[in-house]
């Protein structure tokens, strides 16, 4: 007969079984029993089978049946092969990594579930004994199996494999501009232990930290040195892009010209004939830009230089190449020019004679005026208060005669000194 508690989920059940009753006499009346579950199988929990006595004596007696519960128990997983320790752990000072492990359920299917160490484990030189845990999938049907493995381990320790979980990102994205230098960009994220998952603080060091980032998609490869026992991990390498969508407007931005500095000019120079060096121009943030990468151009419309400091509007247009990481846009460059100043002629350039009358001859020629860097005047004349050309001379005494330059232009006169003297002829 079926004995109730006795059975299991999966486990099947007797059809017949040989069993007694009571007779009519009160002695033992022998038979069997018949269920009816037809060789079923158990489910967890309370199962409720019928069952029908058939007596040995069906002469004097009939049939009797009935119900029984039988409570079927969870069922035990059949380990079909036990885990074992991964070959990249097994090393003395490693945790160790748990890997395989199979099981089958009651009725010989494999059972799907989750194999662990029963504690946490470092291994040691030597023999190490390790429990481990299966937990079906199925807990309502199984219970957890427990076994235990003999690992023998020896020899250094393995590198510690770290883990980037978080992956990379860079901290103030949007405030990256062109030629900003990659040591000014941050990486942020946390790198732990790949199998305890414990977190190992450092910082994080760009392979080329001095590389000055382009407008446009930048590789950028990083490396990971932890703070304490670097040693002891496995190097922790990467490379992240970094899409820098802003360009450089230029901070600074001291030009030369064809004529020198700027502020070496001089009054009456006229600006369209004062070409903007294209050699190299300097940006504080970035260094030098070649000539080749831009134009620079006057903005501002005026004939003449003034005496004085003046701003003047500077056009900057960058070229494809290394022009592409800065905005076009208008500068102001202070122009300073000085007036010019006039080496007046010597005397004996001014006039000829006496003769022998004592007749001098006052020239108007202003060939021989120069400004004092050694340019040419523009067009003018020399004017004598007493008037140019021939004069008589009085015996006797000195003669003074008062002269000045005078432009053709007049307006030119605002960009020179006035030049002026007096000649004394004694006769």
């Amino acid at each position: 007969a079926v004995t109730p508690g006795a059975y299991t989920y999966g486990q099947s059940f007797p059809t017949v079984a040989d069993g007694a009753a009571k007779g009519a006499d009160g002695n033992t009346l022998a038979g069997r029993f018949e269920y009816n579950g037809n060789g079923g199988t158990l489910l967890t929990g309370d199962n409720e089978i019928g069952w029908t006595f058939v007596p040995n004596d069906t002469a004097n007696y009939g049939t009797a049946s009935g119900t029984v519960t039988v409570t079927a128990g969870k069922a035990a997983p059949n380990i079909v092969t036990e885990p074992t320790v991964t070959e990249a752990s097994r090393f003395a000072g490693n945790v160790p990594v748990i890997e395989g492990g199979t099981a089958e359920g009651a009725f010989g299917e494999p059972l799907s579930g989750a194999f662990r160490w029963a504690n946490l484990y470092t291994l040691v030189d030597g023999s190490n004994t390790l429990y481990w845990v299966f937990t079906p999938d199925d807990a309502v049907n199984y219970v957890e199996a427990t076994g235990n493995i003999e690992v023998t381990v020896a020899g250094e320790p393995a590198p510690i494999e770290l883990d980037f979980p978080s992956g990379t990102y860079i901290e103030d994205y949007e405030s990256i501009t062109a030629l900003d230098p990659l040591s000014s960009v941050k990486i942020a994220g946390t790198v732990a232990e790949k199998i305890s998952g414990t977190v190992v603080p450092g910082e994080f060091i760009w392979e080329d930290k001095d590389k000055l980032l382009q407008y446009g998609i930048n590789a950028c490869a990083w490396e990971f040195v932890p703070d304490v026992d670097a040693d002891k991990y496995a190097e922790l390498t990467g490379q992240c892009q970094i899409n820098v969508t802003k360009k450089r407007k230029l901070d600074i931005l001291p030009l030369t010209s064809s004529l020198g500095q700027l502020g070496n000019l001089y009054a009456g120079t006229e600006l369209s004939t004062i070409a903007l060096d294209t050699g190299l121009i300097l940006d504080v943030q970035s260094g030098l830009l070649s000539g080749y990468d831009f134009m620079l151009e006057w903005a501002t419309e005026v004939p003449r230089l003034k005496v004085g400091s003046y701003a003047y509007g500077i056009n900057f247009t960058p070229f494809s190449g290394a022009g592409d990481n800065y905005e076009a846009g208008s500068y102001t460059a202070t122009v300073e020019a000085q007036i010019n100043k006039l080496n007046p002629p010597n005397e004996s350039e001014l006039y000829s004679g006496p003769d022998i009358d004592g007749r001098i001859n006052l020239k108007t020629d202003p060939s021989s005026l120069m400004t004092e860097t050694g340019a040419p005047v523009p067009n003018g004349r020399i004017e004598w208060a007493q008037g140019g050309g021939e004069h008589q001379l009085e015996s006797g005494m000195p003669n003074i005669f008062e002269w000045r330059f005078v432009f053709e232009d007049p307006d030119m006169a605002q960009y020179y000194e006035e030049c002026f003297g007096a000649i004394s002829v004694y006769y």
